[in-house]
C-alpha cells in the first residue's frame, strides 16, 4: 500500500529531539501525535 501511495506512514510519525522526551511523552498521550519518534544528537 505504501509503494502504491496508499498509506503515508510517513506522515503518521513526528519526530522531536531527544530533550524533548518529556513534550513527546505528553504529546502522545493527548492523542496530538500518533508515533512520536526521538531523534538522539
Amino acid at each position: 500500500m505504501h509503494e502504491q501511495g496508499r498509506f503515508p506512514f510517513d506522515e503518521l510519525i513526528t519526530h522531536f529531539p531527544f530533550e524533548r522526551i518529556n513534550a513527546a511523552m505528553a504529546a502522545a498521550e493527548a492523542g496530538e501525535v500518533i508515533k512520536p519518534v526521538l531523534r538522539m544528537p
